[in-house]
């Protein structure tokens, strides 16, 4: 069985697993490097997991709530307003369990902010508005 949080090339030794000597002469150790496939949303690194997210630009200004995937499933995760582009918000003890320790690693969850690239004619009077006040 491979223990929890076991990393990518890491070698796991199992005794006496190994084939059998010759003459009688016991079962040697088996050895077994670990190869971790990449996961599709998620990245690691150590106990600790990764995730980036996109709001946009209002979302970023005025505040929000997302739902965020974790290992263990979905979290509410809060947006403060005015977060910046890049921000990085922790999630306590959702990351895997400490290998040959105790406890989990942390998630990490990374917001990157879409600015719009096509705003029509009112948008764009309404944010001239907006830098005016300013």
């Amino acid at each position: 069985m491979i223990p929890a949080g076991a990393e990518d090339g890491q070698t796991l030794r199992l005794r006496g697993e190994g084939n059998a000597g010759e003459a009688g002469v016991p079962p040697g150790d088996l050895y077994v490097v670990v190869n971790v496939a990449p996961h599709r949303l998620f990245a690691r690194r150590d106990s600790d997991i990764y995730l980036e997210t996109r709001i946009g630009a209002i979302q970023a200004m005025l505040g929000t709530e997302l739902t965020v995937p974790t290992l263990y499933g979905n979290v509410k995760l809060e947006i403060p307003h005015g977060t910046q582009p890049g921000h990085v918000f922790p999630i306590k003890g959702k990351g895997l369990p400490k290998y040959g320790g105790w406890g989990k690693g942390d998630q990490y969850v990374k917001v990157n902010v879409e600015i719009p690239k096509n705003l029509n004619g009112q948008q764009r009077e309404l944010l001239k508005q907006l830098g005016d006040l300013r």
